[in-house]
């Protein structure tokens, strides 16, 4: 009776926010997890790429799959499918141009959490991601999260954003499994760049032994996003978003979303997602890896002044045409990717050049 006076809740959420028919599919999709809970659902098979991979859609490339027939793709490219493609749970937090942690809006935290000092410094959020040969290249769909008060069983909202790109954008290292993924917006004149650092060889138990359903860490990655204008100049003015997130699942789009999701690509309001706190936490996994501590504080390096110091070992470095995104380990091994900026005749944008290196 709780599960489904749980679910009417939900539903009456949702009428002030979408269809007839988007509400007839959202209805039948939370009347069958009162037949069959997620609690009680069995776990996804996680332990290894290539078990979860033959559960994978028709059509996506796998782990197994990806490397068979595929004259097309070089090495880099499968090496992007196999890492990127699953369900991805981290936390995004964003920093100013003078690299200081810039806090939540006020309007986006609840009144109670701002009141005693609780209010997070980051996002929580669910990824998404596969990428395939076909004409669909790398799909992703990313679930930011609002603060919320309510009980763990309550629905929750997130802003969705949806992209697709061509495979062939993909470039970076395969031995430093990094990866850059940059676009062009020709009306704007911006360039919106993200470089991601993948570790792919840290299958652990879940972070967080508390969360209700137990997922097992597959990879892990750090991502860091901004974008910058055209001409480049050797000043950025921000801000930069930085996301921590752990692979717990190797089949991308199977996160058991409210059918809303999928038709709200680019909405900047709060769209019932059909996941409650325990789905989210279970996935995530993680506190937020800044602290309030570093809110206003100025994290550049003390004697590099072109040097920003963001968290966890993301640094970001500009010249006059050339930009560095690096991320240092706690070992002291460090990846840099560099962008150089090639002014050519004939081409009203920048030729982007990559370099990726290792020290």
């Amino acid at each position: 009776m709780e599960e489904r006076n749980s679910v009417i809740r939900r539903i009456n959420s949702l009428l002030d926010q979408a269809s007839h028919d988007d509400l007839l599919a959202t209805e039948q999709f939370l009347e069958n997890r009162i037949v069959k809970p997620v609690a009680d659902n069995p776990e996804p098979k996680i332990g290894a790429e290539a078990e979860a991979a033959k559960d994978a859609p028709a059509g996506y490339a796998t782990p197994e799959g990806a490397s068979e027939g595929s004259t097309l793709l070089d090495a880099l490219a499968r090496s992007f499918i196999q890492l990127s493609s699953g369900e991805w749970g981290g936390w995004q937090c964003q920093f100013s141009s003078t690299a200081h942690l810039i806090p939540l809006p006020d309007a986006e935290v609840p009144p109670q959490m701002l009141y005693w000092g609780q209010a997070p410094v980051g996002y929580e959020t669910l990824i998404s991601e596969q990428a395939t040969t076909d004409s669909r290249g790398h799909r992703r769909r990313h679930l930011k999260f609002f603060p919320d008060m309510g009980s763990a069983s309550e629905e929750t909202r997130a802003q969705v954003t949806c992209l697709e790109r061509p495979l062939a954008t993909v470039q970076g290292c395969l031995e430093a499994s990094a990866f850059v993924l940059d676009a062009y917006d020709a009306a704007s004149e911006t360039y919106s760049l993200e470089t991601i650092f993948v570790n792919p060889n840290t299958p652990e138990p879940t972070d967080n032994p508390t969360c209700k359903f137990k997922y097992a860490t597959i990879a892990r990655r750090t991502r860091v996003e901004f974008a910058i204008k055209v001409p480049f100049t050797s000043s950025i003015s921000g801000p930069f978003r930085v996301s921590v997130e752990r692979k717990w699942h190797s089949v991308g789009y199977s996160l058991p979303c409210s059918p809303l999701i999928n038709t709200a690509g680019g909405s900047t309001r709060g769209i019932p997602s059909g996941l409650d706190l325990d789905d989210i936490n279970s996935a995530v996994a993680a506190s937020c890896f800044a602290s309030p501590e570093i809110i206003g504080k100025d994290q550049s390096s003390e004697g590099q002044d072109d040097l920003l110091m963001l968290a966890v070992g993301i640094s970001v470095r500009a010249g006059d045409t050339w930009l560095e995104v690096s991320r240092k380990a706690r070992d002291g091994s460090e990846v840099i990717v560099r962008r150089e900026f090639e002014v050519q005749e004939g081409h009203a944008v920048p030729i982007v050049k990559v370099h990726t290196w290792k020290k």
